[in-house]
């Protein structure tokens, strides 16, 4: 997926073991100056489209379960990166979701 679809849900989701409803934002790119903006803008639709209901008549089956934001990135974020990925798990967990990051393949 392209993270420069900001307005996109990249995947959704069921975990088998935990029976979380997983949205995925998969990164792709490279880190450059704008990445940072481009994956706040995403993870922004992905708040909203929790938030305003749509993921319940997007994917029914999350009603009622846990809902967790993963992002999965080719590229390993800079040390710069980690304070925004932080406060993003915050801000996602006011709003009463999960938030995981880390390279593709490696979140259950």
């Amino acid at each position: 997926m392209n993270i420069e679809l900001t307005n996109q849900i990249d995947a959704i989701g069921m975990s088998a073991e935990s029976g979380d409803v997983i949205l995925s934002v998969i990164d792709g790119a490279e880190w450059s100056g704008k990445h940072l903006l481009l994956l706040q803008e995403k993870l922004n639709t992905y708040l909203r489209f929790v938030e305003s209901g749509e993921v319940y008549f997007a994917y029914p089956s999350a009603l009622g379960k846990r809902i967790e934001i993963h992002v999965y990135w080719r590229v390993a974020p800079p040390r710069e990166a980690e304070q925004f990925l932080s406060r993003v798990a915050s801000i996602m967990g006011e709003a009463g979701l999960g938030f995981s990051h880390g390279p593709a393949g490696a979140l259950n």
